[in-house]
């Protein structure tokens, strides 16, 4: 009676412990029929325990089992063991197989090895990536040799990479060696946004995204119709960050079945995206590496100055490609030490410049060296430079190098000495043009006396000779006397405008601010008589303060001020004085409504001594607008006119702005 009480117990416990192991266990005869399965076998076939108990253990596995009837048969064959591992697609799994023989039947243990064996291809495939990269592989193949060994890690996968454009803003296909070509053409700038499918998405916000139903949901709205034709039921997407946490691209998972990865996908999928990351960054950086020395290359080539680099520690000294073409010294092929350096300095600088030289590479403080010298080139001639260094130091502030450039100012020396030359002698010319105008300026004060007085007395003895005379004198004679006596006047009134002219040049008063509407005060009451008797109207206001020579400046507006008088029609004469400010000048008009100037003359009145009316009718020398161009010349500036026959005269002039 006790006996079959124990062995029932015994079976139970045979049973739980049966059903505890983590593993798969299926018990099968020697003919590979299921006797038994524990729970967890039935949980890593997915199936239920009625399609397995009775079946051939090799029937569950369509894709290996053949093989599976070979490693069963060894097994049974050896009564030794074994192990079997394969990946099985109708279960989408790596399994491990291990038999141990009993008695013709078997106990076979099942494990789901998936993970580790992932984790050793995934570790085999970023050692070969690595050594592509380190074979100088281009991007492209290495990329898509990545994304294809991602694929057959997980044969339900498709992927592809998308990188991100320079502005940020729009994504475009990198690689993407399995998906169809037609969805492959929609990848092209593709925007990035809150609501831009998967990959667009996970760019903009910087996360991972997974979309389990591309169909219904709203991020792939607007683009889900390629994606569907394409077979694509879900989508995962990684961005791609740089190690500053900058977005390079986003990698793109498509799946034909509607799923949302499990953590362990996620954690190997973010595995491969910090894979692309290094690669992308990696390219990058040796982009921009070969750019500088592309361009480092470049500027050595097409700078005029020779680039020179003294490492302070082994004292060598290396040269640019400029020290041939500017001095014939082929640095490229014969080094050109720091003592042919020396030796080419011309003997009269040498000292002076390796003294200077040694003395900010021995110094803890300095950190430039400047010298001009004369050096050698290969022909034996020499050439005058400005050479100039600048230290590097190390973390302790030890100089470590200096990095230099060596020009060739021979030119301007040769124009230094060309324009010391000219300074020279502009400098006697100067003082000879200096000692002349002293003395015209006697000859002119001389001059102007000495003709002023013959003329004073031809004018008085011929009024006083007509005052004796009178009764015997006819009217011709006395038209002659007055005419002799005008034609005096005149010449006396031309002397005195040419000495006017003349102190212009001189310029003994120094310019002041002043308000011009002061002058014009002045010039008012100076033509006091002249504007009762024509009932001239001078107007003016708002006129800025200004820094001139007042006295030229009130003599320019006299002269204006003057011909707008005296030239003016049958109308009252209206003189209208305005300012405005420009840039760097003042600009002043008078204007006024006289007779007005034919435009061929506009520019002739500026001449000396033009006049474009008789004597009989206008008074004047022709001087009074030559003085203007003068005065505006001198402070800066320029006058014109813009008038018709007619129709009144407008003259514009300009007085410079102080420091303009």
């Amino acid at each position: 009676m006790d006996t079959p009480v124990a062995i029932t117990l015994n079976e139970e416990k045979l049973l739980d412990l049966f059903s505890s192991f983590k593993d798969g266990i299926v018990t099968i005869d020697e003919n590979y029929i299921i006797d038994s399965v524990n729970p967890n076998a039935l949980k890593l076939l997915r199936m239920n325990e009625s399609l397995v108990k009775g079946k051939r253990l090799p029937s569950l596995f369509p894709s290996n089992q053949l093989n599976l009837e070979n490693f069963l048969q060894n097994v049974n064959s050896s009564l030794h063991y074994s192990d079997y591992r394969n990946y099985f697609p109708e279960h989408q799994r790596w399994f491990q197989f291990r038999a141990y023989p009993f008695n013709k039947e078997f106990s076979v243990f099942i494990k789901d090895v998936s993970g580790q064996i992932q984790n050793e291809q995934i570790l085999s495939l970023e050692r070969e990536v690595h050594l592509m990269q380190a074979t100088q592989a281009t991007l492209t193949h290495m990329l898509d040799h990545l994304l294809r060994g991602l694929e057959k890690i997980f044969p339900s996968y498709h992927a592809g990479l998308l990188e991100l454009s320079k502005s940020g803003k729009l994504l475009n296909d990198l690689s993407s060696p399995s998906l169809p070509s037609k969805y492959k053409e929609q990848l092209v700038d593709m925007p990035i946004g809150p609501n831009a499918a998967s990959c667009g998405t996970a760019s903009f916000i910087k996360k991972p995204v997974f979309v389990s139903d591309i169909e219904n949901d709203p991020l792939w709205k607007f683009c889900n119709q390629t994606a569907l034709e394409a077979g694509f039921r879900s989508c995962w997407s990684f961005p791609v960050m740089d190690s500053k946490g900058e977005v390079m691209g986003s990698l793109g998972i498509y799946l034909s079945e509607k799923k949302l990865p499990s953590a362990d996908e996620i954690k190997k999928l973010e595995r491969f995206s910090y894979l692309i990351s290094v690669l992308l960054e990696h390219q990058r950086i040796a982009q921009s590496i070969q750019l500088s020395d592309e361009i480092y290359k470049t500027v050595l080539r097409a700078t005029n100055d020779a680039i020179w680099d003294y490492d302070m520690e082994t004292k060598v000294m290396q040269w640019g490609y400029s020290l041939k073409k500017l001095f014939g010294h082929d640095s490229e092929n014969t080094p050109y030490t720091l003592t042919d350096w020396i030796d080419d300095i011309h003997p009269d600088d040498r000292v002076r410049a390796t003294s200077t030289f040694n003395t900010v590479i021995n110094s803890d403080t300095l950190h430039y060296w400047e010298d001009e010298y004369r050096f050698k080139k290969a022909d034996g001639d020499y050439a005058y430079v400005y050479d100039r260094g600048m230290i590097i130091r190390d973390e302790n502030g030890k100089g470590t190098r200096m990095i230099g450039a060596m020009q060739d100012i021979s030119e301007r020396k040769k124009s230094e000495f060309i324009l010391k030359e000219l300074n020279d002698t502009l400098a006697r010319r100067a003082a000879e043009l200096e000692a002349s105008n002293t003395e015209l300026e006697k000859f002119a004060y001389i001059a102007s006396h000495d003709l002023k007085e013959p003329l004073r007395m031809i004018s008085s003895f011929l009024q006083l000779f007509e005052s004796k005379y009178n009764h015997s004198i006819d009217a011709k004679g006395k038209e002659y006397i007055r005419f002799a006596v005008d034609g005096a006047e005149r010449m006396k009134e031309l002397i005195n405008d040419l000495l006017d002219y003349s102190k212009l040049l001189k310029n003994i008063t120094e310019p002041e601010w002043f308000n011009p509407s002061t002058e014009l005060e002045e010039v008012s009451r100076m033509f006091n008589n002249e504007i009762n008797l024509s009932n001239a109207k001078i107007s003016f206001s708002h006129l800025p303060e200004i820094y001139a020579n007042r006295n030229q400046f009130l003599q320019l507006l006299q002269n204006l001020i003057g011909n707008a008088i005296k030239y003016k029609s049958d109308q009252d004469p209206q003189i209208e004085i305005s300012c405005k400010s420009t840039k760097r000048h003042w600009e002043f008009t008078v204007s006024d409504n006289g007779i007005g100037i034919d435009k061929e003359y506009h520019q002739k009145i500026f001449d000396m001594f033009q006049r474009l009316h008789s004597r009989s009718k206008y008074s004047g020398t022709g001087i009074g607008l030559a003085i203007c161009r003068k005065i505006t010349e001198l402070h800066g500036g320029s006058i014109h006119v813009e008038s018709a026959q007619g129709k009144g005269s407008r003259f514009v002039f300009t007085i410079r702005k102080l420091n303009s």
